[in-house]
């Protein structure tokens, strides 16, 4: 045997470092991609929670005097009424969420008049 046939040269050395080296960092950017999704989905669980209350708040307790402001945790919201044209009791109410990472949500509930 000669001393060639015995190992690996250093060119194979260097290109299997190099495959290794492209998997582990192709293999970290999916964990730091799936951890950023997964916090998002958290973030819009907890925001759409948030909105469910609001909305309940809304349509079956008194909705008080606009405009409201609140906050549960780190979400903010805000809510105004806008009347349509010269009838009282239709309109629309905006509801603003503001998410803990600064994000903004906006969501329209049409009124209707009952006459």
């Amino acid at each position: 045997m000669t001393d060639r046939e015995q190992g690996f040269t250093l060119i194979e050395t260097l290109i299997a470092f190099l495959i290794l080296s492209l998997g582990l960092m192709i293999s970290t950017q999916t964990v730091a991609l799936a951890t950023k999704s997964l916090a998002r989905a958290k973030e819009d669980r907890s925001i759409l929670a948030t909105l469910a209350r609001i909305d309940e708040d809304l349509t079956f307790r008194n909705s008080g005097s606009f405009p409201r402001r609140g906050a549960e945790g780190d979400i903010r919201w805000d809510i105004r009424k806008e009347a349509v044209a010269e009838d009282e009791g239709a309109g629309f109410i905006v509801i603003r969420i503001t998410s803990p990472t600064n994000r903004k949500f906006s969501f329209v509930r049409f009124l209707v008049s009952e006459r």
